[in-house]
């Protein structure tokens, strides 16, 4: 249905370029489609968590592709936020692994969200990819942003299932994106089911990075 609800909202603002408040409205349409859909996507995730259906479908995966369509299809809101993102790699030849390619858009999309939402306009999002400077065995995967950071209250609880901290911007405004409080849990199991694990540090009014190790093939 949301689908049907979009896509009829797509065409109506084609038609309406003459009328600014027809085509404000009809954006506000599309806005709470969008996260309507999104909301529905994670209660599916953590469903299939929940009834133990959570298996992984690993097949090989070259990492360049997958992160470089995963930061396009982020494009949208990223524009919308008027932010920068920037992708950079290194050691790719060696960026391949066994893995579950739906499950690590997930957990990719997940984070970069996450940084799109608390990244006020003219930030910026880098991610970044490597060999793992600790263990050469695994790849890491840095989600940095220049938001609003995560306060220390907050720091150890985000990857609990539903929980949403306090986000206020420089000016004062307190940032709340709609949403269950669940991508970092959904995340970080990605991350544990394949193996590997999920960080975060951050600094408050500064920004947050976030960091996915995974083992290499």
């Amino acid at each position: 249905p949301m689908q049907s609800i979009k896509g009829a909202a797509d065409l109506l603002e084609a038609q309406l370029a003459n009328d600014p408040r027809a085509v404000q409205m009809v954006e506000l349409l599309t806005y709470n489609v969008d996260v309507l859909d999104r909301m529905v996507v994670e209660m599916l995730d953590l469903a299939e968590m929940g009834a133990g259906t959570f298996k992984l479908m690993k097949t090989p995966v070259e990492l360049e592709p997958l992160l470089a369509s995963v930061v396009r299809s982020m494009m949208p809101e990223v524009q919308r936020g008027k932010l920068e993102i920037k992708l950079m790699l290194r050691d790719v030849a060696r960026l391949n692994l066994f893995a579950d390619e739906t499950r690590l858009r997930w957990a990719l999309g997940h984070l970069l969200r996450n940084g799109i939402q608390y990244t006020e306009p003219e930030g910026c999002i880098w991610v970044a990819a490597g060999v793992d400077d600790l263990d050469p065995n695994s790849l890491a995967i840095d989600v940095v942003d220049t938001g609003v950071g995560i306060s220390d209250s907050d720091l150890p609880h985000v990857f609990e299932r539903f929980y949403r901290g306090s986000a206020v911007s420089e000016s004062g405004r307190k940032l709340d994106p709609r949403g269950l409080g669940q991508g970092l849990f959904i995340a970080r199991e990605v991350a544990v089911a394949h193996g590997g694990t999920l960080t975060a540090q951050s600094t408050l009014g500064k920004g947050s990075s976030f960091t996915l190790t995974l083992p290499l093939n």
